[in-house]
């Protein structure tokens, strides 16, 4: 089961910097048939409500690089993230394996929530009513909270078993 979880979690890492590169290529070739303004925020409801410079476009695959920067050296390094307490209570392999395995998920979400709003702000930049959509906000928060809701069932599973410390 473990090898089956790496690889699942090797295949989540791949498709997660597949999809930061396609982010970036994208970006790269629509950039210049953008018009000088551009959808820069988008309201609770998906509606476009703040309005920039074209090279603005540039903040969501530079905070998409820096978020998988980020999430990818958490993921690498468990031990950094250690806690007593988790120590005492369920073997540090199993909990760090299962919150990296969480981690990689939820990285692969939020890039692809970049993905669709640097997409979405692209293709509607040249409309009147640039818009992600009125579900953006729950499939947003459907993306980001359904695997640390998972991660928190799973630790207090796991700590219900007790292992010797050493």
């Amino acid at each position: 089961m473990k090898n089956l979880t790496r690889k699942i979690q090797t295949g989540l890492n791949i498709i997660s910097y597949v999809v930061l590169l396609l982010n970036w290529v994208y970006v790269i070739k629509q950039f210049k048939h953008l018009p000088n303004i551009i959808p820069t925020h988008f309201d609770a409801y998906g509606t476009a409500n703040g309005f920039g410079e074209k090279n603005t476009i540039w903040v969501l695959p530079i905070i998409a690089t820096i978020l998988t920067i980020m999430m990818s050296a958490v993921i690498k390094l468990p031990q950094k993230l250690q806690n007593r307490k988790a120590e005492q209570t369920v073997t540090p392999s199993n909990y760090f394996e299962k919150t990296a395995f969480t981690l990689s998920i939820l990285k692969l979400n939020i890039l692809l929530l970049f993905f669709y709003i640097t997409y979405t702000s692209i293709r509607e930049a040249s409309q009147r009513t640039p818009s992600l959509g009125k579900y953006f906000i729950f499939v947003f928060l459907l993306a980001v909270l359904t695997p640390t809701f998972f991660l928190i069932l799973q630790s207090f599973n796991l700590k219900k078993k007790t292992y010797p410390t050493t």
